[in-house]
């Protein structure tokens, strides 16, 4: 071919190449940016995603966490289930895999009240050999993952209302009632004592002092 022609052809081709290299590059970039900003939100929502729920719900109630035993689509979605060692916070509250789980159904006695420290201890006891399951449900307002805990075939829950050593929580699923019903009338745990005093009208009383009212409307002494 003629050289005179082929020069033309030649440059023409390069020409083309090098534009399709340069829209294929950006489209690369573009494609890597938008995951990457997919993937950092998607980590910030999963571990610090407090402040955007507290936006999405700028007045929270008190208790909030103990009416929303299902996963609400308003608030960011949960983690799939997942194994792992318990680290025992107090009674109604662990650790696993560096994730705070706040035990789902039922409330046990703070550290500061009587029998706090033996609900923690009972959990102890009942999660300390081997890994324990956890199927997430939802978020709470402090932003822990309210969850099912399973050690083999015990629901953790079930087990410290059971034991005696936490109260069955209204405001959820009507988990775990008969299982407090047999724990007051058999006596177990705490209740073969001086029982367990509501943990939120306690909570309740630290927020606001003593002359909040207690969850029967009532003045907490």
């Amino acid at each position: 071919m003629d050289p005179a022609v082929l020069v033309p052809i030649l440059a023409a081709v390069a020409a083309v190449t090098a534009l399709l290299t340069v829209v294929l590059v950006r489209r690369a970039l573009t494609d890597r940016t938008s995951e990457t900003h997919d993937i950092e939100r998607l980590r910030r929502a999963l571990h610090s995603g407090t402040e955007t729920r507290a936006r999405a719900r700028p007045e929270p109630d008190p208790e909030p966490w103990q009416r929303r035993s299902e996963p609400d689509p308003d608030y960011l979605p949960t983690p799939r289930p997942f194994t792992g060692r318990a680290w025992i916070v107090d009674g109604d509250t662990i650790t696993v895999e560096r994730h705070r789980i706040r035990l789902f159904g039922m409330d046990a006695p703070e550290l500061d009240q009587d029998g706090g420290h033996k609900a923690k201890a009972w959990l102890i006891r009942l999660a300390r050999k081997g890994d324990v399951k956890v199927e997430p449900l939802c978020f709470d307002c402090y932003g822990r993952i309210v969850a099912k805990v399973w050690h083999g075939d015990v629901d953790l829950s079930e087990r410290m209302v059971l034991d005696g050593f936490a109260v069955a929580m209204s405001g959820w699923h009507r988990d775990y009632n008969a299982a407090e019903l047999q724990a007051r009338s058999e006596k177990r745990g705490l209740w073969a004592s001086d029982g367990i005093a509501e943990p939120a009208d306690h909570r309740r009383r630290q927020r606001l002092g003593p002359g909040a009212e207690t969850a029967q409307g009532q003045p907490a002494a």
